[in-house]
């Protein structure tokens, strides 16, 4: 097998692993089967070679198929699900993805929306502290699926880094529409309201529902409420001074990060948050 197609099957048999556990769903078979279009979705293999692929993991034990008589399909199979050899083959892979980047408690995974300013001012704070913030493409990347899905880079992502970072910043405008608004209503409902944008927001979630105590929130600016639960995990930036760069190094740390402060004063004496406020984004 070359690389391309050992790729593959790391990520088919994680697509598989995933549908028993729950996070891709299952089939009328039951949890830990998977429809043949939905793993082909989720793994972004295209159906000629996930059809050769499957059929050589049958024949090793990896997976079990079903298939019916008579079927059109190019797949070849109709429904699929990991063996117990094939399960234990998807954890010894787990971490063989990771390789190209060296799993370092300096890494950081950055989420973040449209404005470049705030950006390059959370990746030089980050940097100055002693730690490498890396671009949530990069997991992405790391997946080796060309349509990755959430969970998956998440994997990928805490699996070569030590947190996530989500900036939160305003480039949407959001409020209740009148239909739908009670007599009580906070402002941030009636009032058009600053508010990340919605992969930013949905990706957030998706990170603090997996590793809640590895995952950091930065919020800059006025922004509509992210969830009432989020408040713990968020650091809320009002105006970038020492205060709030110092509780995110203080997040940072207990998210288990290599922060080095000590011998260090730019951290705490630059204004890297300064230019966020004083220029409109765009």
């Amino acid at each position: 097998m070359d690389a391309s197609i050992e790729q593959q099957v790391a990520v088919i048999l994680r697509v598989l692993a995933s549908s028993g556990r729950g996070d891709s769903g299952g089939t009328r078979l039951g949890r830990g089967w998977l429809d043949a279009q939905s793993l082909a979705l989720q793994s972004g293999v295209n159906a000629e070679d996930l059809g050769g692929i499957i059929e050589e993991l049958e024949d090793r034990g990896l997976v079990e198929v079903v298939r019916y008589l008579g079927m059109s399909s190019k797949l070849g199979f109709s429904q699929a699900s990991l063996t117990a050899q094939g399960r234990m083959a998807s954890r010894r892979l787990a971490g063989g993805m990771m390789s190209t980047i060296q799993k370092d408690p300096r890494n950081v995974f950055v989420v973040h929306g449209r404005n470049a300013v705030a950006r390059d001012a959370l990746f030089d704070f980050l940097r100055s502290v002693g730690l490498n913030p890396m671009e949530w493409e990069e997991a992405r990347r790391q997946t080796g699926s060309a349509s990755p899905y959430i969970g998956q880079i998440l994997d990928a992502a805490f699996g070569a880094a030590q947190a996530i970072v989500v900036l939160l910043t305003g480039e949407d405008e959001a409020r209740l529409r009148e239909p739908f608004r009670g007599h009580t209503e906070l402002p941030h409902e009636t009032n058009l309201t600053p508010q990340a944008r919605a992969n930013v927001l949905f990706e957030a979630g998706m990170a603090l529902g997996r590793h809640p105590e590895r995952t950091v929130l930065i919020e800059i600016g006025e922004l509509r409420p992210f969830s009432d639960i989020a408040g713990r995990h968020t650091v809320r930036i009002a105006s970038g001074g020492a205060g709030e760069r110092h509780a995110i190094v203080e997040r940072l740390r207990d998210s288990g990060c290599s922060v080095v402060t000590e011998g260090r004063r730019d951290w705490l004496e630059r204004d890297y948050f300064g230019p966020v406020f004083r220029k409109d984004p765009k």
